[in-house]
């Protein structure tokens, strides 16, 4: 009885007492909520641009804090905030501001168009100018706007990112040239490639291909090579602060002969006034082949063999993809170091990439520094800047593809390989069946072929104002190149022992040297009118040396090209060579502005240029473009749509110089048949190759322009439309002489081309909240190509010869007047025949294409030339986290999949023991049709990118990391496409007397997939 009362009294107590702590606790929660309450207060407001109009959009963020809101319609705001509260007002292209609230219930802000924004600086031929004052076609990029990830050279930065330049790397292998066409082409023979410009110094894009050796691919079998070098690979992509890309020739013609592909100009980064900064950006990650081809298993191969007679066989089950492809390893690492004081600026850099390439053991690794030191003295008059910039380059190359020869290489063992025998026999010696049916992992082992480019590019200029306005300046530049190339091919080697193995041994060294002198002059002439005039001459020179060295006859591979004189047969000689060019210019330009909204640029250069006829070597290139800034006129004060609008309207001349020293002179070359002996001594002949040209010119390329610059909503959403018209004159073609004629060949200017089009470029804020914004970035290129004339005469030019099966050399690519560049000639298909082995035989007309179109009667089967691309990037911010999601286009275009041309037909397996493709049809003939044209559209996920900012918090405060980012990206991870083979964006080497061939699929080394992960650390 007494427990039972004592129990219940201590309920009864506990009851109580958690009644009252419940009271006690809701009181004191009441009393902090009212007296929160009487501490916020509601604040309201309006958001007006500098003209008083209300501002959509703009974010209103308490300071400190993740909470906020925005401006309605009106730019009409409304906020609960404590008396001590600062809000941030912030929108795109405006300078934010932070104001205290303290006592005020009514708060409104007045925005001003940033300045940095309003001036932000643009590069141009040898000067800067304000983006807002730019009246020709110029694309400006900055370094948020690259392409993030593995990005082995500077080229790949820009690919996608904006409109009108096509940027197409159809060569997989590290290191290899990717294909930049600025409005399209401009040339059949003299190149299509910009202009590259590095901090003021013009690149000779040739100058870093590789030393070749082509002789030892004179041996049967051939050695296919991935292509020529990047000219880009030695600079860092860290390095680089901007990208200005010159697209029409009122923006280009400042550069005359070198600009009718357009112009890059390249900035790197440069150091600041303040305390010393260092940077760490490194990135780690896998490449692996994105796509496997459909091609025949073992099982497979049999049935379609027996169906066809069968053919003999092994019992092995060989995956030649899983032989051939790899998973490799990237990394990159840079290391930057910056600052300055008054008087003194300074960025050094040191990178290190290193690259695995998806066929085994090929690689690319680069070692690379940079220094960019500015001084400036007597009170600022005077400006020296100095650049250096070092690096070293090394690649193990593999034969792939691209031969003459399709019996060459590993992509061709990877196509014909009969996948029931095995490539490894039980001795561990490589199984070799025939020099027609290469091994693949043969040719990986047994070739060991490296190549090594050293690259120095320095710069130094002297800038002194004269008076106010009125500036000198000297530069100069020194880029020297050096390249070695060892190459061995074993005499385990089915189609070089024979030969007892073949080394060869390439050497080049090229050197530009470049002077350039300017005067320029700037002042207000009058209220609100400005003039500004430049005037200069530029000097460059290029020398470039070469040697290499022939040797066979091995007693074994232990040595291979180290030891040259080891080897017994010297029969073949050594080789050296030597050219010179040079390019005189002078030039001036002329801006002229009234109160910013009238704009006019004049430019003028005439180029002197060594390679041309006597009667050419001369060449004049204007310009003139004009501006009218339409929203500054008083007419658009009262809209609220658009916040800037410009109109521009350019006409320029350029040139295309790009062709090899001597080719306007009668050219010989030694000629053992028309040797003699004279006096008892054997005199070596000499026979004549190529016949002069006195007259021969300049490609010249005339441009329109017409474009419109807009912004729309405060600048919430701006880019520009633009529509030209580029018509090209006096292309460069190497016509055969009708024999007999002492020579074979003249280089001449034959005919004429066209390209017109449209863009559209948008940069858009969709969001912009404190805790989430979303920009999107899209710009389309709609392009028409048309060969307008051709050589008198000739009814069509051809341009590219496919290969394999019987029709090597056959015409597959020809120009014509009224049809693109890149034209396909296909023989037409009238039918087909029964069915042989699962497969059926076409059937062909009387004509074949040659004689169609000299008839006039050949069908137009397509170009290999897209006619649209574009791109889509997508950029989110949600708290600490960012992402991006960067999506590629191209269309219009046909692919010739010449590589399945030879491997997709049933009688290889009855004749030769080729099992590697799909069987399409039995095609005696072997002749090219329509068939093996695939539509070559696709859209290709680039890039796809997740990041975070690591907090301060996760540093202890410390005051050493001013800032840390990881992310992981994945690279090309996937391409809507309808094409089978590896890749769409193809381009074959294939081409005629240096015309190229576009759309051509032949054995390209495949693109691969880059998965990685990386970091970003300030300090």
């Amino acid at each position: 009885m007494m427990n039972f009362s004592s129990s219940l009294c201590r309920n009864r107590v506990n009851h109580f007492v958690a009644t009252v702590g419940k009271g006690l606790l809701i009181a004191l929660l009441s009393i902090v909520s009212l007296n929160l309450q009487a501490q916020d207060k509601q604040v309201t407001g309006k958001v007006s641009d500098g003209s008083g109009l209300g501002m959509p959009g703009v974010s209103i963020a308490i300071k400190g804090s993740t909470r906020g809101t925005n401006s309605d319609a009106n730019g009409n705001y409304s906020i609960n905030v404590s008396t001590n509260a600062v809000l941030v007002f912030s929108f795109v292209g405006y300078t934010s501001r932070d104001i205290a609230v303290g006592n005020q219930s009514v708060l409104n802000v007045t925005l001003a168009e940033d300045a940095k924004s309003l001036s932000e600086v643009v590069v141009v031929g040898y000067g800067t100018q304000q983006k807002r004052d730019i009246t020709g076609s110029v694309s400006a990029l900055k370094t948020s706007d690259f392409n993030p990830g593995v990005v082995a050279s500077a080229d790949q930065l820009m690919q996608g990112r904006a409109s009108g330049v096509q940027i197409t790397q159809n060569n997989g292998a590290p290191g290899a040239a990717t294909s930049v066409r600025i409005r399209g082409g401009t040339s059949i023979t003299a190149g299509n490639d910009p202009l590259y410009v590095i901090d003021g110094v013009p690149l000779d894009n040739s100058a870093t291909n590789p030393p070749s050796n082509s002789r030892a691919s004179g041996i049967d079998g051939g050695i296919p090579s991935n292509g020529n070098s990047n000219p880009l690979n030695f600079l860092n992509p860290s390095d680089i602060a901007s990208i200005d890309i010159l697209k029409d020739a009122s923006a280009t013609a400042i550069y005359g002969a070198r600009a009718a592909n357009g112009v890059v100009l390249i900035t790197t980064k440069r150091g600041t006034k303040g305390q010393g900064r260092v940077s760490y950006d490194a990135y780690y990650g896998t490449t692996s082949l994105r796509k496997r081809v459909d091609i025949l298993d073992a099982a497979e191969w049999k049935a379609v063999s027996s169906k066809n007679g069968g053919v003999a066989g092994g019992s092995a089950n060989v995956d030649l993809q899983d032989e051939v492809f790899r998973v490799g390893n990237i990394q990159n690492h840079s290391l930057g170091f910056s600052g300055g004081s008054d008087n003194t600026n300074y960025y050094v850099s040191l990178g290190y990439a290193n690259q695995d390439g998806i066929i085994k053991t090929s690689n690319q690794n680069r070692l690379s520094a940079r220094v960019n030191l500015q001084q400036r003295a007597i009170n600022n008059r005077l400006v020296i800047d100095f650049g250096l910039t070092g690096s070293r380059e090394k690649q193990r190359q593999v034969a792939a593809g691209e031969s003459g020869d399709f019996r060459g290489g590993i992509l061709a063992g990877l196509y014909k390989w009969n996948p029931t025998n095995p490539l490894v026999n039980p001795d561990g010696s490589f199984n070799q069946l025939s020099p027609s049916v290469p091994n693949p992992l043969a040719l990986i082992d047994l070739i060991n072929d490296n190549l090594k480019v050293d690259r120095v590019l320095s710069n130094i200029s002297a800038e002194f104002e004269i008076v106010k306005g009125l500036k000198a300046k000297a530069f100069g530049s020194l880029n020297t190149t050096s390249g070695i190339r060892d190459s061995y091919f074993s005499q385990q080697l089915l189609n070089y022992a024979p030969y007892g193995g073949v080394a060869t041994i390439g050497r080049t060294n090229f050197t530009s040297s470049q002077i350039d002198y300017t005067l320029s002059y700037n002042k207000e002439v009058a209220r609100g009118q400005n003039l500004g005039v430049l005037a200069g001459f530029s000097y460059q020179k290029f020398v470039n040396q070469s040697a290499d060295a022939f040797t066979r006859g091995f007693l074994n591979d232990v040595l291979g090209a180290n030891k040259l004189q080891s080897a017994s047969d010297f029969t073949v000689p050594s080789l050296s060579d030597k050219t010179q060019r040079e390019i005189q210019s002078f030039f001036g330009r002329v801006n002229y502005d009234i109160n910013g909204k009238y704009l006019l640029t004049a430019t003028v250069r005439r180029d002197g240029a060594s390679v041309f006829g006597a009667n050419n070597k001369y060449g004049i290139f204007p310009s003139a473009s004009l501006g009218w800034r339409i929203s500054d006129e008083d007419f658009m004060k009262s809209q609220t749509v658009f916040s800037n609008l410009k109109l521009r309207l350019g006409y320029g001349e350029v040139g295309n110089a790009n062709i090899q020293p001597y080719r306007a002179l009668t050219t010989v070359t030694a000629d053992p048949s028309k040797s003699a002996l004279i006096a008892g001594t054997y005199k070596l002949g000499v026979g004549l190759t190529r016949a002069s040209n006195p007259d021969l010119k300049w490609e010249s390329t005339s441009s329109l322009n017409i474009g419109l610059d807009y912004g729309i909503l405060n600048n919430r959403f701006q880019g520009s439309i633009e529509f030209f018209n580029k018509n090209t004159n006096n292309l460069l073609y190497e016509i055969q002489i009708p024999q007999p004629a002492p020579f074979p060949f003249q280089l001449s200017n034959v005919g004429s081309m066209r390209n017109t089009g449209v863009e559209f470029d948008l940069n858009a804020s969709l969001v912009s909240t404190p805790k989430f914004s979303w920009k999107a970035q899209l710009n389309f290129t709609a392009l028409k190509n048309e060969i307008t004339k051709i050589q008198d005469g000739a009814g069509f030019l051809v341009s590219a010869r496919g290969v394999g099966a019987g029709a090597s050399n056959a015409p597959v690519q020809v120009l014509v007047v009224g049809q693109p560049f890149g034209t396909f000639l296909m023989n037409p298909i009238v039918g087909y025949g029964p069915e042989v082995g699962g497969a059926q035989s076409p059937k062909y007309g009387t004509k074949d294409a040659i004689a169609l179109i000299t008839t006039g009667e050949s069908i137009n089967f397509g170009t290999g030339l897209p006619t649209r691309y574009g791109g889509l990037n997508n950029s989110f911010t949600f708290g600490d986290f960012d992402a991006s999601l960067f999506l590629q286009y191209s269309g219009g275009n046909k692919i010739l999949n010449n590589s399945f041309y030879e491997y997709t037909r049933l009688d290889n397996i009855t004749k030769n023991a080729y099992g590697a493709a799909k069987p399409l049809y039995n095609d005696p003939e072997t002749r090219f049709n329509a068939d093996f044209l695939e539509n070559g559209s696709f859209v290709r996920v680039g890039n796809l990118t997740l990041g975070y900012k690591i907090p301060a918090s996760v540093f202890g405060g410390s005051k050493i990391v001013n800032n840390a980012r990881i992310y992981v990206t994945g690279q090309n991870l996937h391409v809507f496409t309808k094409y089978k083979g590896f890749d769409p964006g193809v381009s074959s080497q294939l081409g005629v007397d240096g015309a190229g061939a576009v759309g051509v699929d032949y054995l390209a080394y495949p693109l691969p997939r880059n998965l990685l992960i990386g970091v970003n650390i300030g300090f």
